[in-house]
């Protein structure tokens, strides 16, 4: 089996939503626990045994939101190879495209969360050699595009997450944007 193949052979753990959440306050805002500190550490450290950041060419972070999971990934591998970072967004929007000259190579692309798919789909469409490598990846989303070369350290239920980098413009949403992107874990909002 070719090494590219090797790549992405993992089956992603699935994280339900749990069904009595414990309450939690981050920044005096109270919130549900989905997957704790501990729990995604774990989750992060296990997925680091099955995908070696050296077979990239280059990694690309796209957005705050990947910058979480690729650093500590970085730091468990002690990977001192280069990384660029990217912007692109969910309504089509791109602020930081791929390089022109290194569309080609085989580029690892990091970001927090897959959920309609339709920002990787974007990369891809600038740079078709792409892998992409997820922190999270939500189930049950109607229509979410399928991304090909794609690694997802956990799967989530379909609702509403924070911490861990990500950002899910929650101004709008009764909570502060980016109020909870340095918690090192996945929190879910209460309705």
């Amino acid at each position: 089996m070719g090494k590219e193949n090797r790549l992405f052979e993992y089956t992603p753990p699935f994280v339900e939503f749990p069904a009595n959440p414990k309450i939690i306050e981050i920044n005096g805002i109270k919130v549900y626990d989905y997957v704790s500190p501990d729990e995604m550490s774990n989750y992060i450290k296990e997925f680091s045994k099955t995908i070696d950041l050296n077979d990239f060419d280059v990694l690309l972070i796209n957005q705050k939101g990947g910058r979480f999971f690729a650093e500590t990934l970085m730091k468990l591998q002690n990977y001192r190879g280069s990384f660029l970072n990217v912007e692109y967004h969910r309504d089509h929007k791109i602020i930081i495209p791929v390089p022109e000259d290194i569309k080609k190579l085989r580029l690892g692309v990091f970001d927090d969360i897959w959920d309609s798919g339709g920002t990787p789909a974007d990369i891809l469409n600038d740079a078709p050699n792409s892998s992409f490598v997820f922190m999270t990846q939500k189930e049950g989303i109607e229509g979410q595009i399928l991304i090909p070369r794609s690694r997802v350290a956990i799967q989530i239920s379909n609702v509403w997450v924070g911490g861990c980098g990500m950002n899910l413009e929650t101004e709008g949403d009764g909570l502060p944007k980016d109020f909870a992107r340095d918690y090192p874990s996945l929190i879910a909002k209460i309705l």
